[in-house]
C-alpha cells in the first residue's frame, strides 16, 4: 500500500511505499525542485514514484 508524500519546498506529489531490509541511512532529494525532501535511519526504505510537480499539476509541468 502506497502513501502520498509532498515535498516540504515545492509540494509535489510523491507515491511512497517501503521497502524491507536492513538498517540503512539514505536521503532523497526531489525530482522537481531538486532539493533534499527526506532522509532516514531504518530498516524501512522508502521508494518514491513523482505524481504531480505541483497539487494540480503533472509530473514535469513547471519544473524549473
Amino acid at each position: 500500500m502506497s502513501e502520498i508524500f509532498k515535498c516540504k519546498h515545492c509540494q509535489a506529489e510523491y507515491d511512497v511505499a517501503y521497502s524491507v531490509g536492513t538498517i540503512e541511512t539514505g536521503s532523497r532529494d526531489c525530482d522537481v525542485c531538486g532539493k533534499q525532501m527526506d532522509s532516514w535511519t531504518d530498516s524501512r526504505r522508502p521508494v518514491y514514484a513523482l505524481k504531480n510537480s505541483a497539487p494540480g499539476g503533472t509530473p514535469g509541468s513547471g519544473a524549473d
